[in-house]
């Protein structure tokens, strides 16, 4: 899903091209993806990426000292697909972006769910 948001815009949403610390790319990713999408938890071998996904998550609620404003400035998918897109995505595609793009796989639709979506029935 994250390939079709990424086709949709000109410019990377959910990389590190945008960094503004050295290094760290990894959790800068993380961190701009819990700014997207929510909490995403700890990964499955956590010990292994802990200290990433602590940094990310402390990355993701940070401001700049001096002026306040928000280290990573991003809105929500949907605000940044708005702004990045050139022709606009229509609001019935990023609705159907947003219904699958969900962190919590307990709550990720199925594939036959998101084949029910009412943006893909005109094209079944």
């Amino acid at each position: 899903m994250s390939k079709l948001a990424h086709r949709l815009s000109p410019q990377t949403i959910f990389g590190a091209r945008d960094k503004i610390i050295e290094g760290f790319a990894e959790a800068w990713c993380i961190a701009k993806i819990i700014r997207l999408l929510g909490p995403v938890g700890q990964p499955v071998d956590s010990e292994a990426y802990r200290e990433e996904f602590e940094l990310a998550e402390q990355l993701a609620v940070m401001v700049n000292p001096h002026d306040g404003t928000e280290l990573i400035r991003i809105g929500t998918l949907r605000e940044e697909l708005q702004r990045l897109s050139d022709p606009p995505v229509s609001p019935q595609l990023l609705d159907f972006i947003e219904f699958l793009l969900v962190i919590d796989p307990s709550k990720r639709p199925t594939a036959l769910e998101a084949l029910q979506h009412p943006y893909l029935q005109p094209f079944l």
